[in-house]
C-alpha cells in the first residue's frame, strides 16, 4: 500500500514595512526605538498580516536589508504586535508599558553577525540579515489583518542620514 499524501493548505505571503531614518547620524545605544521620525513617528505596520481580520498565521521567515553597510553592523530586535499603538519616536529609549507587551506576538532577533551583502562600506553599500525558522504562531487583533512592529538597537550604533531599514516577513496565513 502506498504511504498516505501529505496535503499542505494555508497560504504564504510577504508582507513589508520600512523605515527611511531621519536626516541625522545620531547615534543609537543600546535600547534606543529606530525610528522615521524624531516626534509623531509612524509605526511599522505589516499590511494583510492575516487573510481577514482576526485572522492567523505563522511567521516562518524575517528579513532585515539596511540601505547601508557601517563598519559596526546593528544589532536589533523587531518587536511584532496585534494591536496598534503610539509609536516610539526615533532614539528614544524604548520602553513599553505592561499593556503593550499584553499584545506582543513575536520577538525577531537580527543580531550583528550574518549580515551579507555590497562589500562597499558605508551609504554607498547595503546589507540584508535573514532569520529563518521563527515559526511564532500569531492571531491578529479582532477587527485587524495586520501586525504592527517596533525597531530596537541593541547595540552602539553609528546610522546615515535617510538610512532605510526594510523589513520583510514571510507568513504562513491560516
Amino acid at each position: 500500500m502506498p504511504p498516505k499524501e501529505t496535503k499542505i493548505t494555508g497560504y504564504t505571503k510577504v508582507v513589508t514595512a520600512a523605515i527611511t531614518r531621519p536626516n541625522d547620524t545620531t547615534a543609537y545605544t543600546a535600547g534606543d526605538s529606530i525610528a522615521d521620525k524624531t516626534s509623531a513617528a509612524t509605526l511599522l505596520t505589516f499590511t494583510d498580516a492575516a487573510r481577514h481580520a482576526g485572522g492567523s498565521g505563522v511567521l516562518l521567515d524575517a528579513l532585515l536589508v539596511d540601505s547601508a553597510a557601517q563598519t559596526t553592523k546593528l544589532d536589533a530586535e523587531l518587536y511584532l504586535f496585534d494591536t496598534t499603538m503610539t509609536a516610539p519616536v526615533d532614539n528614544a529609549a524604548w520602553a513599553p508599558t505592561d499593556a503593550i507587551l499584553a499584545t506582543l506576538v513575536a520577538i525577531v532577533d537580527f543580531g550583528s553577525s550574518p549580515w551579507v551583502g555590497c562589500p562597499t562600506a558605508g551609504a554607498d553599500g547595503n546589507v540584508a540579515y535573514q532569520v529563518q525558522n521563527n515559526n511564532a504562531g500569531f492571531v491578529c487583533g479582532a477587527s485587524s489583518r495586520d501586525l504592527f512592529g517596533v525597531l530596537v538597537a541593541r547595540n552602539a550604533y553609528t546610522p546615515v542620514a535617510l538610512e532605510v531599514l526594510t523589513i520583510r516577513l514571510k507568513i504562513a496565513q491560516d
